[in-house]
């Protein structure tokens, strides 16, 4: 008798305690790379099939998460700064893109590198997807392939277009920064660093 009374009101507990915030997520980067296929032009989408053709199944349906998959792992974990820029405020964001551009060799950037943020990465993966022919060595001797470069890109257009991931510096990954959520009290952000 008295568990008809504590389940119910355990349960309303639960659900209205605060909660965090954790971006995309897998779902998330997966449903944006199914909807970007939809657009993608024929001569695009064969050029994507040849360089995920070396893919099993299973590995192709996690294009879009891999980078999250491997980030804390030895060979990729300086790429945890690709996954999010920080912009100072009141900075005009197209001299700011021009300075960063410029003061960061293009070509010695890569995503065996460990310098950079999410803008700087999409930029480096759109190079190596342009110029196959000429393959960067980064400092461990692996080549960048157009395999990996796609998957980093696809997965980084999903991640600028998460709330905070493109913010000013020092907001934590959006954990400095609350607000209501329906009837939540808690952070927006949760990018990692």
């Amino acid at each position: 008798m008295i568990f008809r009374k504590i389940i119910p009101s355990a349960l309303i507990v639960l659900v209205l305690q605060p909660s965090v915030s954790f971006g995309w997520g897998q779902i998330g980067h997966i449903a944006i790379w199914d909807l970007a296929q939809t657009m993608l032009s024929a001569k695009t989408k064969a050029h994507v099939d040849q360089i995920f053709k070396s893919l099993s199944p299973k590995d192709l349906a996690k294009v879009a998460v891999f980078p999250d998959e491997v980030r804390r792992s030895r060979e990729w974990n300086h790429t945890a700064s690709y996954h999010f820029a920080d912009i100072p405020k009141d900075t005009n964001y197209l001299d700011f893109l021009h300075d960063r551009i410029v003061h960061t060799n293009m070509k010695h950037l890569s995503l065996s590198h460990s310098a950079g943020d999410v803008v700087l990465a999409i930029l480096r993966a759109e190079d190596i997807l342009r110029n196959p022919s000429s393959p960067i060595k980064s400092a461990n001797g692996a080549v960048e392939d157009q395999l990996n470069a796609l998957r980093f890109l696809i997965h980084f257009i999903g991640d600028v277009h998460q709330p905070l991931h493109v913010a000013y510096p020092g907001d934590k990954g959006g954990n400095e920064v609350t607000g209501l959520f329906y009837i939540m009290n808690a952070p927006f952000g949760s990018r990692k660093r």
